[in-house]
């Protein structure tokens, strides 16, 4: 009786692409490729059988998308499980997105924005900013992309644009699970009282519309956009960042200043208060930062600029109630008789009991930039050997970054160790990602737009083709990430909205709604 092999299947099912796999298994050659008349694909690899649908094959939703550049216009791939061959998806354009990567918005969607120059706006000083038309789209299935929402945002005078997104969280608001997607940027106030008032804003999306949180906005200070860290399913933390003006005369009261205020919500970002749980985080460095520039002047204020907008926050939660945080701490100090803009990386918990933040280390101090480039790679809660910790992934700095793998440390927030390296340079190597508690995705360039896995961070192998076309990495140009198809993000899992944080659950709300 002759056995017939297994086929396996790649981005989905195809009985046409299986039956003719099977029937390739029967010639005497061990690779064999066939292009079958319904579009789907039959392998025949080193004795092994494998079967591709055909496009018109494939189930309406995917679980794991990515988005990149190929010959100019962003296409978007897509595969159920990750393993194998992505498939792509359709035609993303060549809108000029603000980041070219297809982000968690949640409800099993996928979200991309970008900023449209629309002109000048005086601030209270009357100082022209820039104004910009802040677009969301959303997609599904990644065939097309939807416009979703649209925001005026503002740039200081004279500074960049910034904006931060926060997305897929469900909240219990009134005892009922809220769907909610949220943007975090600036606007400069136009017509009443509050004309030319620097606002940093946060904008709430859920089925009802979108909603603005009562954010507290320091009078006449010049503000960037907020950076927001997350606490668990409805609590965040804000950081509201003011600069000093680059222009003589202005009216802001300079020496009052905070350069970091911070506040909290416990309602995912509706009511803000202000809070001290981080000075214990960022007040040594502030202290240092306004003692080194003394006195205002339009000079100086490039370098404090430059110092608070280097500011950073990320938090993790390894376990339910335990907070570990990664802050980019700005101060300022005269190195070799020039005023320079100076960061420390600190590494902590935060207090359970009394909200405070505590800080166990410090992992990096040099320049600003070169603490953003250090920290920048961010990391993941990941259950490991037995404990529950996070995986950070750091950039030692050596001044050619770009061409080296960054370093992998695990930490429980109290204490924390240099484990190994990734497997590729910088340049090649993309966002880590987690598919579940134990499973961590990131895409490499390895002559292709590979995807690999791994189980404990260290060890990895590639499981998929993300593309085998696109815009390769340029080594001139320094890139510390990959820059085209680098994410991979989890929309749907089994044809449910997955959640944000696959590698923590209790970090994001874990029921399965198909809402």
């Amino acid at each position: 009786m002759m056995a017939f092999k297994p086929v396996k299947n790649r981005g989905g099912f195809s009985p046409s692409a299986r039956r003719h796999a099977t029937q390739l298994d029967a010639i005497g050659v061990d690779f064999l490729h066939r292009r079958n008349g319904d579009g789907s694909t039959s392998r025949k690899s080193g004795g092994r059988l494998y079967a591709e649908p055909s496009l018109g094959e494939l189930p309406d939703f995917d679980g794991f998308y990515s988005l990149g550049d190929v010959g100019g216009k962003y296409r978007i791939v897509a595969s159920s499980d990750a393993r194998g061959r992505f498939v792509d998806r359709g035609d993303a354009g060549s809108e000029a997105f603000n980041f070219p990567a297809l982000g968690f918005f949640g409800k099993g969607k996928g979200a991309v924005s970008k900023l449209t120059t629309l002109g000048t706006v005086p601030n209270f000083d009357g100082r022209a900013c820039y104004q910009f038309n802040l677009d969301l789209f959303t997609t599904r299935n990644g065939k097309s992309l939807t416009p979703y929402s649209s925001a005026f945002a503002c740039a200081p005078h004279n500074e960049y644009m910034l904006t931060n997104y926060h997305g897929g969280r469900v909240l219990e608001v009134e005892g009922e699970p809220v769907f909610q997607f949220a943007t975090s940027f600036m606007n400069v106030m136009t017509g009443g009282e509050f004309a030319g008032q620097h606002s940093p804003i946060y904008m709430i999306h859920t089925k009802d519309g979108a909603t603005i949180g009562d954010i507290i906005v320091k009078e006449n200070q010049i503000q960037a956009a907020p950076r927001v860290a997350h606490l668990g399913p409805s609590r965040r933390v804000m950081m509201c960042i003011t600069l000093w003006p680059t222009y003589s005369p202005t009216i802001a009261p300079t020496s009052a200043t905070p350069g970091l205020y911070f506040q909290d919500s416990l309602d995912g970002g509706r009511h803000w208060n202000l809070t001290s749980a981080l000075d214990s985080v960022f007040g040594d460095g502030l202290d240092q930062l306004k003692a080194a520039c003394g006195a205002w002047t339009p000079a100086k204020a490039v370098v404090w600029n430059k110092a608070v907008q280097g500011a950073r926050l990320t938090t993790y939660q390894p376990q339910p109630n335990t907070d570990v945080f990664v802050a980019v701490c700005p101060y300022a100090a005269n190195v070799s008789g020039t005023l320079t803009a100076m960061g420390r990386v600190k590494l902590g918990k935060r207090d359970p009991m009394t909200g405070q933040f505590v800080v166990a280390s410090t992992l990096y101090d040099g320049t600003i930039e070169q603490a953003v480039t250090f920290a920048g790679s961010g990391g993941i809660e990941f259950y490991r050997d037995g404990a529950a910790g996070v995986l950070l992934f750091v950039r030692p700095v050596t001044g050619t970054e770009w061409g080296e793998p960054r370093a992998v440390i695990w930490t429980d927030g109290e204490s924390h160790s240099y484990i190994g390296a990734m497997p590729m340079a910088n340049q090649f190597t993309g966002i880590v990602t987690a598919a579940a508690r134990r499973e961590l995705l990131c895409p490499m360039f390895d002559g292709q737009f590979s995807l690999y896995g791994s189980t404990d961070g260290l060890q990895w192998s590639r499981r998929a083709t993300i593309s085998p076309v696109g815009t390769p990495p340029n080594a001139a140009d320094h890139d510390l990430a990959l820059q085209n198809f680098g994410q991979i993000t989890l929309l749907r899992n089994d044809n449910f909205p997955a959640i944000l944080t696959p590698s923590a659950p209790w970090a994001s709300d874990y029921r399965r709604s198909n809402d």
